[in-house]
Parts: C-alpha cells; structure tokens; sequence
C-alpha cells in the first residue's frame, strides 16, 4: 500500500462533489473526493462555496438548478412531448437527469412530471446528504490561516491575476507548513493549473493536480 498523501481540495473540488451529478467536474471531484487520501481545505473556501449568511455560490447554483426542474415540469404541462423539453434543455445542467428519464420504457408519458418531481427532490436529498459529509471533520478537514506571507503574494498575484485565487494558494501553503507533502487539487485551469510550476517553486504545495486529469 502507498503512503496516504493528503490533498488541499480548492472550491470546484467541493462544488463538483456536493453537485456530483450536474457539475462539470461531478465524476473527477467525487473521485478525488472519496478516495482513500486525507482531505484539507481552507475556511477562505469553504465561506466561498457555503457562505457564511447568505449560503455562498453553492446555495446559487443549486436555486438555479431547482429552477430548471421546475422549467422542466411546466413545459410539459404545456406540451407533454419529451422530445420537445429535450430540444430546449439541452445545455441545462439537468439535462442528462432528463435525458435518463425520457430514455426509460418503464415510465410511462403520463408519469413524467411525477418522475421529474420525485428526481428533483432525490437531487436535493443527494445535496444535503453530500453537505453532511463536507461538514464532518473526519472527511474533511478545514484549516484557517493566521498569516499574510506577503513576499509571496507580490511575486505570485500579477502571475495569477486573481486575488482570490491567491487566497487559496496561501491557504494551502500555510497548510503545508505542517502537513507535508501536501497536493492542490484544483479544476481552474487558468489561474492556478497553468501557472503549476512556478506556484511550487515559491511555496511548500508539493504538487498542484488538475481535475481534467483525473480518470
């Protein structure tokens, strides 16, 4: 068995897990997730993701998400054709949600706004159950930084270009003062990802992983 290498998971870690079956990163993040190494993040991340009062982008998302259920639910009280809703939902996160169940022969056309209902509460469910585990310590593990380490920040920031991104490398760095060695996984490929080496060069993060690359 190899070591356990512990893994600072950034917010499109935790979005995907918590929206594993709608978000882009669902399969790579719930992958990441639930394997067998030891999960960090940061409250910068997690106050991102869950917000303090007003629930953060994952409360945002997830009303625009019930929002397309219910879009979904309407349309084919207007017009029961699947083919039709199929047609106008395409790009919608729950796309593929309505793509399985206009493709089951067991359920039958007068049952679909049930079956569309029943997933819709099933999603939820999912959610909330997926938002107990972010929320145990014995899953993950959320760490708070008491220092700016500027030096870092003038180099690394016109690098990055996002200050809130910057943020989270801190985080992590200051986390891997004790916790070593300590590997970012991140699905932004932009800022963080692309600027992989130079990032570890000037901090003590072992190793940045995209989750694009994750199979």
């Amino acid at each position: 068995m190899g070591a356990i290498l512990p893994y600072f998971l950034d917010s499109n870690v935790l979005i995907g897990y918590y929206f594993s079956a709608t978000d882009t990163w669902g399969y790579q993040a719930t992958k990441v997730f639930e394997d067998s190494e030891k999960n960090y993040t940061s409250s910068t991340v997690i106050h991102e993701c869950f917000g303090i009062d007003t629930g953060g982008k994952c409360q945002t998302m997830k009303q625009s998400i019930v929002r397309e259920f219910r879009r979904a639910i309407a349309q084919l009280t207007r017009d029961p054709s699947p083919d039709h809703l199929l047609a106008n939902a395409e790009g919608w996160k729950i796309f593929p949600i309505l793509k399985d169940i206009m493709s089951d022969p067991t359920i039958r056309q007068g049952d679909v706004r049930a079956t569309i209902r029943n997933a819709m509460d099933e999603y939820d469910r999912r959610c909330e159950e997926r938002l107990q585990i972010i929320q145990n310590p014995v899953h993950l593990s959320v760490h708070r930084r008491t220092r700016d380490y500027p030096g870092i920040w003038q180099i690394l920031n016109p690098v990055l270009g996002d200050p809130d991104d910057m943020e989270v490398i801190l985080d992590a760095h200051d986390l891997a003062e004790t916790v070593l060695p300590l590997y970012l996984y991140t699905g932004d490929a932009r800022h963080i990802s692309s600027h992989r080496k130079k990032i570890v060069e000037l901090t003590k993060i072992a190793e940045i992983r995209y989750l694009g690359t994750v199979r």
